[in-house]
């Protein structure tokens, strides 16, 4: 297990199913966002809009994180 209690095996598992969900098209891209005992992993897949363009980075607010 990785420090602050993150698991590396886990968070690939996640990193596929989420990159999963870009990749049969039902969202353009995402970003993921785990806090664990003061540590903060954070993954960005995919773009920003549907058909490519702008990739997503960690720094990128969507509508509902807006909210």
């Amino acid at each position: 297990m990785g420090t602050g209690g993150f698991s590396p095996s886990r968070l690939d598992r996640m990193h596929e199913a989420m990159a999963a969900h870009v990749a049969r098209g039902e969202l353009p891209g995402l970003v993921t966002l785990v806090h664990r005992r003061g540590e903060t992993h954070v993954d960005a897949i995919g773009t920003m809009a549907v058909g490519g363009g702008t990739p997503m980075r960690r720094d990128t607010r969507s509508s509902a994180s807006r909210r």
